[in-house]
């Protein structure tokens, strides 16, 4: 009689067990599962361009953050090779093409979610390697303006990367305000030292025969006039009245500077963030009371 008291008790325990088991799993089953933001791709601009082009990718569900975003080209072994971030919205990337790309699908990842290029980017053949003829004035301080005389340089200012030499032999970029295919105009930037002179459009660099020297015993400040005008002109793409005149420019510095810094409000200018030596003489001018 115990034996089948006992064995009724570990029946009835045993459905209990499977009927705890059986809800426990058809609650899981209801429970409404997180839904998978998948990126898309909408389109690209420009649509062809050299290694070191920037692109903007414009689409849906990007990350906010640039580094979240993987944004990958075509190699010339069909495999994928990643390229540089610098700016991310939910609707808009910008990228720069790089070194070892081919014409294919752009992808950006997201996660563990792909979105691929409807459309080919066409990678153009490398243009020609630039050569540096010569520079003038033949030195100058921080902020100086210098014109560089040479060979296949890109027509469009932005693509023509112009590095000083700086401390611990590291590279400086400049600012380049304006390009032809044999002339160049840029400015000494801050932390350059005397030393050669490069310019780099595509994968290829050009470096001067000689040494710019730079002028620290006559470094001027950095002005609205001699550096911050020029600077402020590229910003135009949401408001046109940025660079043109100093009272505009001054009254608005602060939050130009915290927005250029990357410390209040929208990234300025948007899509094209300054680099670290641009950010230095603008905190500089507004440290120094914005001179004029």
């Amino acid at each position: 009689m115990n034996n089948i008291l006992n064995q009724t008790k570990l029946y009835t325990a045993g459905l209990f067990v499977l009927g705890c088991a059986i809800f426990s799993q058809c609650s899981k089953n209801t429970e409404t599962a997180t839904p998978v933001v998948v990126p898309t791709i909408v389109s690209f601009t420009p649509a062809e361009g050299i290694v070191g082009t920037v692109v903007t990718i414009t689409g849906t569900n990007f990350s906010t953050t640039a580094n979240t975003n993987k944004v990958t080209f075509l190699d010339a072994n069909a495999a994928r090779i990643a390229a540089t971030v610098t700016a991310a919205t939910a609707t808009s990337i910008t990228t720069t093409v790089p070194s070892g790309a081919v014409t294919g699908k752009i992808w950006v990842q997201v996660g563990d979610s792909i979105a691929k290029a409807a459309t080919a980017f066409t990678v153009s053949p490398p243009a020609a390697a630039p050569t540096i003829a010569s520079w003038t004035p033949a030195n100058a301080a921080v902020g100086g303006t210098v014109t560089i005389t040479g060979t296949n340089f890109s027509t469009t200012a932005s693509t023509n990367k112009v590095t000083f030499l700086g401390a611990n032999a590291a590279r400086v970029d400049a600012i380049v305000t304006a390009a032809t295919a044999t002339s160049i105009t840029t400015t000494v930037p801050t932390g350059a030292v005397t030393g050669k002179i490069w310019v780099q459009v595509g994968d290829a660099i050009a470096k001067a025969a000689t040494a710019f020297t730079v002028d620290a015993s006559t470094t001027p400040a950095t002005t609205y006039t001699n550096t911050i005008k020029a600077k402020l002109a590229t910003c135009t793409g949401c408001h046109s009245n940025y660079g043109t005149t100093y009272a505009v420019d001054k009254s608005n510095a602060t939050k130009y500077n915290g927005r250029i810094q990357g410390t209040s409000g929208n990234i300025m200018p948007q899509g094209a963030p300054w680099s670290a030596a641009d950010k230095a003489l603008m905190q500089a001018w507004v440290d120094a009371g914005m001179p004029e």
